[in-house]
């Protein structure tokens, strides 16, 4: 089993550019129901391309393992 959640945190526009920035968290769960959480960030960046957004680039991965 698993679950994830987004946590938008800024969009910024700029023209037909846009930045995103996002937490997120995913909580799994293995075969001897050992619970395991990761959180991180991402940034994606996107333009506009007539009627649609398209993801430029994106950065961003887990948070450190404490």
């Amino acid at each position: 089993m698993s679950e994830s959640k987004l946590f938008p945190l800024s969009i910024i526009f700029a023209g037909d550019v846009a930045v995103v920035h996002f937490r997120y968290r995913i909580a799994s769960e293995n075969s001897r129901k050992e619970r395991e959480i990761v959180t991180g960030r991402y940034s994606d960046v996107l333009i506009k391309d007539a009627t649609r957004w398209l993801i430029v680039t994106t950065v961003g991965g887990d948070d450190p393992k404490r």
